[in-house]
């Protein structure tokens, strides 16, 4: 066992990395991507726990999906697994509607960033698992050894983690924690901050974000208080 997991630990590993890369790029996809470059490794720590909080999140669904694949493996005949797929071409079309809505829609219904994203994000996970789901229907039911569709899946999940890293930034971005911040030059007020780090703070005041290094910084208040939280 333990052997097994020293085999697969470098690409666990490269994965995990990987993963990490493409969340800080939806994450930072709305705040501007040149901030990208202002993060040190307490911003890749930052991010693997957001990470970390919406796989933990996921993990309710698991054990669900851990019996969903195991029933389809061992009850499931083929002509249940084609009419299993047919419903999965279904839920493509829903989720494809709700893209479609998502991105072109009356702003009436989905006014925000977050909104829209949060849709997206549902596509994603909904695309995600069908295809899942229909791969291993071809698979281990009908017995089609084609991997063709890992690609797809592949795309999929790469697309479900940015979207995962945009909504979080969204939900910072429209957070009511706001900061009064004191620096060198003068006060801002009414500020969010995004990330905080040992080379200084990323914010967003007035619509925009903004990078003041911590040597820039005299004090930061919050607008808030700890009995406003509960």
């Amino acid at each position: 066992m333990l052997e097994r997991f020293n085999v697969l630990l470098p690409t666990i590993s490269i994965a995990a990395l990987a993963a990490l890369s493409i969340f800080n790029v939806g994450y930072f996809w709305r705040i501007g991507l040149h901030f990208l470059g202002v993060i040190d490794l307490s911003n890749i720590v930052y991010s693997f726990g957001l990470a970390a909080v919406i796989l933990g999140m996921l993990a309710f669904f698991v054990p669900s999906i851990v019996r969903h694949f195991s029933k389809i493996s061992s009850q499931i005949s083929a002509r249940s697994a084609r009419q299993m797929i047919f419903l999965v071409k279904v839920i493509y079309l829903i989720g494809g509607a709700l893209g479609w809505f998502a991105l072109f829609g009356p702003k009436t219904y989905l006014q925000s960033h977050l909104s829209q994203d949060a849709v997206m994000l549902l596509v994603g996970v909904l695309g995600l698992f069908g295809l899942v789901t229909q791969w291993w229907l071809k698979f281990s039911v009908l017995g089609d050894k084609n991997v063709a569709e890992i690609s797809f899946i592949a795309m999929f999940t790469i697309g479900t983690i940015f979207l995962a890293g945009s909504v979080v930034s969204d939900l910072q971005l429209s957070s009511i924690d706001t900061y009064d911040v004191t620096t060198k030059t003068g006060v801002l007020q009414k500020t969010r901050i995004i990330r905080s780090s040992s080379t200084g703070f990323i914010l967003f005041v007035d619509g925009r974000a903004l990078f003041v290094p911590g040597s820039e910084v005299l004090l930061l208040k919050s607008n808030f208080s700890p009995d406003e939280r509960q």
